[in-house]
């Protein structure tokens, strides 16, 4: 048999706009709605921190999820959901525990980990994300996991070949960790087919190992593209096909760098302006960094900046930077010049080294006389004695 799934991983209810998520939304709907599908399923991070029920992002947030049960029951498609991080989505997922009653086997949300025969001949491994080490999870979920060996594998949570090396080393040694870091080459031995997991934002993938990636955007600095994962997977032949499906949606969050080595004038400022206010205008919920690296002193820089920061005080999608790196530079030859000095100087603080043999050491630092400590002695008793 082949079949089609949706992914979808990391919506973060009310980390932004509920208004603005919820429009984002209407893209993996529409793909819901008519496309051909076979199961759809939400990798958790559906919530981005503890909503209050009558908060605008939960309302819009059950609205969302219920659209896409509401969607997939009118086709006959399965609906999955796994829990994610314990920071993020919490106990949230109780919230719809109606929905799932209200048909058998319909839409179910897996808190612990657990292996089904989802569709006829594709059995999935389900793997929420839950506190506790790795080497514990295995010794829980062993039976579980290799009592009937898994095609396909939906989880949430780090893998130690995506953390970095020193994380992961952290989370392992400390034998009274709660950091679940799974270990991709065991799993990678126990799933016949890909690993599809939700957590990390920008769509990191390894091997089998593909990470949905967040659907929507909401912060600078990540320009790859949002959305959605599509994967077809073949029972018959234990092969499959991955395609990332973008969300044109998701919010732009893009950059200008202003560099006041070469902004020099006023026209450059008058320009940077205008390319500001012209996507401002095109794309209504664009939002805009003007980040300003002050890395040459200009005498119309305060003034420009002074400028900027009052065309867009009430604008709440530009936002303004200021990184003064000449005041860094200054920062760190001070801290250099520190280091320096306490390292030519460190004799001062030697308590085993005698008033006169530092001084010896001072002068031929800078005078390059080497004098004997009886001379200087001699100075210094002289010195005493006329007190």
């Amino acid at each position: 048999m082949k079949y089609r799934i949706v992914f979808e991983a990391d919506k973060h209810w009310g980390v932004t706009r509920p208004e603005d998520q919820y429009q984002s939304s209407f893209i993996i709907k529409k793909y819901l709605a008519e496309q051909p599908v076979d199961l759809y399923i939400n990798l958790g991070d559906f919530f981005d921190t503890k909503l209050l029920l009558n908060s605008k992002a939960s309302i819009y947030a059950v609205r969302d999820f219920q659209d896409k049960v509401a969607i997939c029951r009118a086709r006959g498609i399965p609906v999955r959901a796994i829990k994610g991080t314990r920071g993020h989505d919490y106990d949230q997922w109780d919230i719809f525990d109606r929905t799932y009653k209200e048909k058998e086997n319909d839409t179910i949300c897996f808190r612990t980990c657990t292996s089904e025969e989802t569709l006829p001949g594709l059995q999935i491994l389900y793997c929420p994300e839950e506190n506790v080490n790795f080497a514990d999870y295995v010794d829980n979920y062993y039976d579980i996991i290799t009592r009937k060996p898994p095609q396909l594998c939906a989880l949430h949570g780090n893998f130690d070949k995506i953390m970095p090396a020193i994380a992961v080393q952290m989370a392992e040694n400390d034998a009274s960790s709660t950091t679940l870091v799974y270990h991709y080459e065991d799993l990678e031995r126990t799933v016949h087919g890909p690993l599809i997991a939700g957590h990390w934002h920008t769509g990191e993938t390894y091997r089998h190992l593909s990470y949905v990636g967040s659907y929507d955007r909401w912060s600078f600095g990540e320009m790859e593209t949002k959305g959605f994962m599509v994967v077809e997977y073949n029972t018959d032949t234990e092969t499959y096909r991955q395609i990332r499906v973008p969300n044109i949606l998701a919010p732009v969050y893009k950059t200008y760098e202003v560099h006041t080595s070469v902004y020099t004038n006023t026209e450059a400022y008058a320009a940077l302006i205008e390319a500001v206010d012209t996507n401002l205008k095109a794309d209504p919920v664009m939002h805009i960094r003007i980040l300003v690296k002050i890395d040459a002193e200009q005498a119309n820089t305060e003034q420009q900046l002074s400028n900027l920061k009052f065309r867009y005080a009430n604008n709440k999608r530009v936002h303004i930077t200021v990184i003064n790196q000449l005041k860094k530079e200054k920062k760190a030859a001070k801290k250099e010049e520190t280091k320096r000095l306490e390292t030519s100087y460190s004799y001062i603080k030697d308590p085993n080294m005698t008033i006169q043999a530092k001084i010896r050491e001072f002068i031929l630092q800078h005078t390059g006389h080497d004098y004997t400590e009886a001379d200087i002695m001699s100075v210094i008793g002289t010195h005493l004695e006329s007190k």
